[in-house]
């Protein structure tokens, strides 16, 4: 997506380029950065200037005058140091100003202001499609299979688990893979060992495939309760799971189709499973529910089961015993299994010959169970949400780009709950320069980056809204810590430059005439594609003062048929580049 001043954002639905509270974002046609002087006492002049601006002069002010009621309201009174020579150049280089030069007066203005200069109304919906030579474009035919992998998917693979193996038939052998009472145990066939090993190596060798990741084949952004999904354990496995429900606080309740277990698990470790054409899918549930039928409610009979049903290993755990399923009775809610040892006794009769005598049990009460050496070891009370490290978020790759994903969408809906959990909050502690946070933005949390504290109230922080393209001045207490657990680790915006044009007046800076013309000509979109045409070797880097260093692409816009270059020309307020 790009927004009024150029800067393209991975945006759906959610993006807008400038907020109805009228947060600017920095500028999209660029001039070379001047040398700028970052000292304490420079920043400190250069706040003092802002809140000057932003206060007195929402419109715009003349240099001298600005210098005037500067040395009146701070100099005079001893709140200030004087103005040093180059004041108005070094204004001028910083993002937080804008310099226009009127015949012999330097007119400036802020560019993050809430003033009412700035309020507009919101901008219209609008979506961004890069179209380029050098970055292989989805198909319209490969968009029609993303959505079909995230919405329709997921829940067709839930139809093809609700079966079972046929090999869980009566005579096969079986082992208990979970057990939680008489009334529920999951049973897997022993002919099914080498299938479950199989889909785990497959799901671990389509998850290495990078191309995978970067198309966002595999990730997911929205949860749908009762569909199918994968989810790598904490030993790097991957299992086939089923949602329960959708997710709460970060976590969401899943059942493992060829395990038998249950749990809750960080929404991060989940992705979507190849298409139902696919080997891995072909394959039914391979653990099933069963009851052994016991009368008894007396929880000594759970554990009798469980010792008749397990061996120690060497290193604590349970190995299951084989067991033969003697009969399958399935015209009952819970299927009702008639499981024998391998040396011909029922378990059903042994569970009941020791509860009559009082056999004892021989291990620990309530020991958990394992289904094989080899078998996924699931940590439990799993924290998703933590607080204290490095989130970790990076710029967007340039083959990133141009995929439509709605991530957005969902980013700013969980940004948005994660920042009501107490744990957020920033309780005895203030920003750190260079690290990530939430901030709130005119009532929209937004990610930041602290850039430094500002001079003048010690409180309040200048931050640098990576997924925007703009600074801005907030309270500590309006700043939360980010989720390190999360899965948002891309940054949703780049910078672009438009080519083919240059301002009217041959300066380097545009005017406000200039950005109301490129922030009507979004407006007139009404919801339409922004189509991004980058020129031959167009892609880069840019890198502001103070600000992370992301992709920079120069590149023609147009949309329905409309070429913003064009437009700007024939507003009279651009020449067509040389």
């Amino acid at each position: 997506m790009v927004d009024a001043n150029g800067n393209g954002t991975k945006k759906s639905s959610s993006a807008r380029f400038l907020t109805s509270e009228g947060l600017m974002p920095s500028t999209i046609f660029d001039r070379d950065s001047a040398d700028m002087d970052i000292s304490e006492e420079m920043e400190e002049v250069r706040e003092l200037l802002y809140e000057l601006i932003k206060k007195s002069f929402p419109r715009g002010v003349a240099s001298t005058h600005l210098a005037e009621k500067y040395n009146e309201e701070y100099v005079s009174t001893g709140l200030g140091r004087e103005l040093p020579p180059d004041w108005l150049e070094q204004v001028a280089a910083a993002e937080e100003f804008e310099a226009q030069t009127r015949g012999p007066l330097t007119i400036l203005f802020v560019r993050l202001s809430n003033t009412t200069s700035f309020k507009k109304p919101p901008v219209p919906l609008t979506n961004i499609r890069i179209i380029s030579q050098s970055v292989t474009q989805p198909t319209q035919e490969e968009l029609e299979s993303t959505k079909k992998r995230k919405e329709l998917y997921p829940l067709e693979h839930a139809k093809k688990l609700s079966q079972y193996s046929p090999r869980l038939v009566p005579q096969c052998e079986v082992s208990v893979v979970a057990f939680e009472s008489c009334d529920e145990i999951y049973i897997r066939a022993t002919e099914d060992e080498k299938k479950f090993e199989e889909i785990r190596r497959q799901l671990a060798q389509f998850y290495s495939d990078q191309e995978n990741f970067a198309r966002s084949k595999v990730l997911v952004y929205e949860f749908l309760s009762n569909a199918v999904y994968a989810l790598k354990d904490a030993a790097g496995s991957w299992f086939r799971v089923l949602t329960e429900d959708t997710p709460h606080d970060g976590l969401l309740q899943c059942y493992f189709a060829d395990v038998g277990v249950r749990g809750k698990f960080p929404i991060a470790d989940f992705k979507l499973l190849p298409d139902p054409d696919s080997s891995v899918m072909n394959v039914p549930a391979l653990a099933r529910r069963v009851t052994i039928g016991l009368d008894s409610k007396n929880p000594r009979a759970d554990e009798i089961l469980r010792d008749i049903s397990f061996e120690d290993d060497p290193i604590g755990g349970l190995i299951p015993n084989q067991m033969r399923l003697a009969e399958l009775d399935e015209n009952q809610e819970i299927a009702l299994a008639d499981l024998w040892t391998l040396s011909g006794n029922a378990i059903r009769e042994l569970v009941q010959k020791r509860l009559q005598e009082g056999v004892p049990i021989t291990r620990p009460i309530g020991q958990k169970i394992r289904s094989a050496p080899q078998t996924q070891k699931i940590p439990p009370n799993v924290v998703v949400c933590t607080f204290d490290g490095d989130p970790g978020i990076v710029p967007m790759e340039t083959q990133q780009m141009p995929v439509q994903d709605p991530m957005p969408d969902y980013m700013y809906a969980k940004l948005t709950d994660e920042c009501k959990l107490p744990e957020s909050r920033l309780v005895g502690e203030l920003p750190k320069p260079g690290r990530y946070y939430a901030a709130d933005i005119d009532g929209r949390w937004e990610r930041v980056q602290c850039v430094r504290s500002s001079k003048i109230d010690k409180l309040s922080f200048c931050v640098y809204l990576i997924d925007v393209g703009a600074f801005h001045y907030v309270r500590a207490d309006a700043l939360r810590k980010l989720n390190d657990k999360t899965p948002f680790k891309k940054m949703l915006m780049f910078k672009c430059k438009l080519s083919g044009v240059i301002p009217v007046d041959g300066q380097d800076v545009w005017s406000c005439d200039a950005h109301d013309a490129v922030r009507e000509f979004f407006e007139s979109a009404m919801g339409e594609a922004i189509q991004v045409t980058p020129i031959k070797n167009g892609w880069s880097q840019w890198k502001q003062l103070n600000a992370p260093s992301v992709p920079l692409v120069e590149a023609r816009l147009s949309c329905i048929g409309r070429d913003l270059s064009e437009w700007l020309i024939a507003c009279g307020l651009a020449f067509p580049a040389v």
